[in-house]
């Protein structure tokens, strides 16, 4: 009969509101924080509704309002269990207001936790397990009032979210470790308008770590999924998320789109899509990624990187080690502009390799397979903000390289070369460069030479230097000034020659062939449109099989002016 009684007295709204405002003044009082509430009704002491629930922190503002909150519970497993154990939990209206104020204290919620824990006897306390958790209109802030707002990018220190739908089902509160399964979230970030689609995984989530499993994360334009770790000493550290939080990052088919990329980092560097499969772990300023295949457009990347320096990336170090890669051109045209034009003629490019270094300032080593040649690089290339200038300084391998198609001038065709080179630009038109090559095997006006040594400078489309050609129609030494810049082009040579067979090269359709010590001025490399100057000493000169022994030799000719 008691017991009825206590149980009809407890069904009174009256009695119901003034027992908890006393356990609410019970718990102020111990966390210093005003904690209020306007109404509870229980029903059959297995419902409880709670209505216009007020915490406020220690600046007296609003650190948790809900406008009613309603809990399914089992009475007698509170009473009698080991645990409690609650069928659902429901709000229509809830709001909670992260504070920092100054560096010399903690956020706010981290301080009403503490404070909950204070003088706290220690034993173990019941654990809690929530069947389902269902939140509507909920309103999650985050203001670090130590820390500027970023508002060109996702600021983790100052955040507003709403979200309209989150519900959580398995949900386990034991000591200060909380677990549970996120089946829906969806919401949108103001500042930055970052929009969640949708969210589900299992998580587990504690002072130290957050764990999610079985992630499906979406936005409108991006897709992650599979598992993230985050380690960190408290949630202030969120605050500071950059630098304080460490993170273990496996993605599975995953998507983040250039749009995205950009308001979560503030970069807008990245100008495609990325899709990823692989680990990630680090921090953002410093992480790694191993075993990772980075894609965007038609192009990917596979293989290991490390980053130091981030979020600045025109400060940030990369270690690259890239196997099993390939590129298209076009991909490249946002990064390199006019300059993917040259690539296109190489089409598809495979390639492994290393790169050490600046985006802009690098060491490059690598194989690079196209249908038009192989390329093996050890090179240092410096990018300045004109792309034009860019500068370089290593060693260069071409293997059957079609450098006519990637210059656009069928002078050249298919060259192999070994060569050291520094200078700048890798257009014709602009480039400044020293070369000492050795080319074999290589195509000039159609005709295929054995061996030239060359060392000598580019510039601009005029060459200057010393070489040597060893090849059965053309054995030679001398020095040359080859101009480019206008047609006809000019050649300059200064040459002893042992042999030189000028139709076999293409040069001309008769046959001529001579020996000796040649100086040639030449407009045009076409010989039978000879214009300009020749000076033969002690040489042998044919044509048409005449043979004509010189002393020596001088011979100008030029156009001829319409009257």
């Amino acid at each position: 009969m008691f017991l009825l009684l206590v149980m009809l007295l407890l069904q009174l709204r009256p009695v119901q509101t003034f027992l908890a405002q006393k356990v609410l003044e019970g718990v102020s009082k111990k966390t210093n924080h005003e904690i209020s509430l306007n109404r509870v009704k229980v029903s059959w002491l297995d419902r409880a509704s709670l209505q216009d629930i007020l915490i406020r922190d220690l600046k007296n503002d609003t650190l948790l309002y809900s406008g009613e909150l309603t809990i399914n519970y089992r009475l007698w497993d509170l009473i009698n269990g080991d645990y409690l154990n609650v069928e659902e939990v429901e709000s229509q209206k809830i709001r909670l207001k992260l504070m920092k104020y100054d560096s010399s204290s903690k956020l706010n919620l981290s301080q009403f936790i503490d404070a909950l824990k204070k003088d706290t006897v220690k034993k173990e306390s019941k654990p809690i397990y929530v069947d389902q958790v269902l939140l509507s209109n909920l309103k999650l802030s985050l203001t670090d009032k130590t820390k500027a707002p970023s508002p060109e990018k996702l600021d983790f220190a100052n955040l507003n979210f709403d979200i309209p739908d989150f519900g959580i089902g398995e949900l386990a509160i034991e000591s200060d470790t909380i677990s549970g399964n996120i089946f829906q979230m969806n919401g949108i970030e103001n500042y930055s308008d970052f929009t969640i689609s949708n969210l589900t995984t299992r998580f587990k989530f504690s002072n130290h770590a957050l764990s999610v499993d079985d992630l499906e994360f979406r936005t409108p334009t991006s897709y992650i999924s599979d598992s993230l770790e985050f380690f960190y000493n408290g949630f202030d550290d969120f605050g500071s998320f950059v630098d304080s939080v460490s993170f273990i990052l496996h993605f599975k088919d995953s998507k983040i789109s250039k749009g995205d990329f950009k308001t979560i980092t503030g970069l807008d560097q990245v100008k495609s899509d990325i899709t990823i499969d692989g680990i990630i772990w680090g921090t953002v300023g410093d992480f790694n990624i191993e075993e990772t295949r980075f894609g965007y457009g038609n192009s990917y990347f596979v293989g290991g990187v490390s980053c130091f320096g981030l979020p600045d990336l025109s400060q940030t170090f990369i270690l690259a080690d890239l196997t099993d890669s390939h590129v298209l051109p076009k991909d490249l045209r946002p990064y390199i502009g006019e300059y993917a034009d040259n690539l296109e003629q190489m089409g598809k490019i495979d390639f492994t390799g290393s790169f050490a270094g600046f985006l802009k300032d690098f060491v490059a080593r690598g194989d690079f397979e196209t249908n038009q040649g192989s390329v093996h690089t050890d090179i240092n290339l410096k990018i300045p903000k004109d792309a034009s200038q860019m500068s370089y300084d290593g060693n260069l391998e071409f293997k059957d390289v079609n450098v006519g198609a990637f210059l656009k001038n069928d002078l050249f065709q298919r060259v192999n070369l070994k060569a050291s080179i520094s200078g700048r630009g890798i257009k014709p038109d602009n480039a400044d460069l020293q070369l000492k090559a050795l080319v074999y095997q290589s195509g000039l006006k159609g005709y295929v030479y054995d061996t030239i040594e060359a060392d000598g400078k580019f510039a601009k489309n005029y060459f200057e230097g010393v070489f040597a050609v060893n090849d059965p129609n053309c054995k030679l030494t001398g020095e040359a000034r080859i101009d480019f810049r206008q047609e006809p082009e000019v050649l300059d040579l200064d040459l002893f020659v042992n042999t030189f067979n000028a139709r076999e090269l293409n040069l001309t359709s008769r046959n001529i062939s001579s020996y000796g010590h040649i100086q040639l001025d030449l407009v045009d490399l076409d010989v039978d449109n000879f214009v300009g100057k020749l000076k033969v000493d002690s040489g042998l000169f044919s044509l048409n099989d005449r043979q004509i022994l010189l002393d020596s030799i001088r011979i100008s000719a030029d156009y001829e002016q319409d009257s």
